[in-house]
């Protein structure tokens, strides 16, 4: 059999050019018919993502710092949080069965040193670059790093 892998970087940089739901995709081929499915269809527009990761990452990594400047991103441009945490998310007690816990102050930290991934489409590579870029710089954290060469030159496998 034919296999495949789409771990969250490629996702993150792939599906958001998908046009189709990919529901209907995966129940085809656990029910092996997938060849009864027309072909995927996806934007004609390129696509950028940026990891957004501290210094010192995979290695060593501040946590609990606080992660500014989301509400600052322009709308289109995703943030896909990969090691991030507010205290308002809620969570299950496990020593009180009938309860969520909830919270805290507000605001976004870091639990780890991979933290975010931005992405942006646009109507050729570089314009999806500059906007994955522009939209990078506006989101703050201590020891911010990103490749900026990513999306610089096309590659074709």
């Amino acid at each position: 059999g034919l296999r495949c892998s789409l771990r969250d970087m490629e996702a993150q940089a792939v599906l958001p050019r998908l046009i189709d739901d990919l529901v209907p995709y995966f129940e085809a081929a656990i029910a092996r018919s997938l060849h009864r499915l027309p072909p995927l269809r996806w934007r004609d527009e390129a696509s950028v993502a940026l990891a957004l990761v501290t210094q010192g990452y995979p290695h060593h990594y501040p946590i609990n710092a606080a992660v500014e400047g989301i509400s600052e991103v322009d709308e289109g441009v995703l943030v896909f949080h990969d090691q991030t945490e507010s205290p308002y998310i809620l969570r299950y007690d496990p020593a009180r069965r009938d309860r969520l816990l909830g919270g805290g102050s507000g605001g976004l930290y870091l639990t780890g040193g991979h933290v975010l991934t931005v992405v942006a489409l646009g109507a050729t590579l570089a314009g999806a670059r500059g906007r994955a870029l522009i939209n990078a710089e506006r989101i703050r954290f201590p020891g911010r790093i990103y490749r900026d060469d990513v999306g610089a030159s096309e590659q074709t496998p």
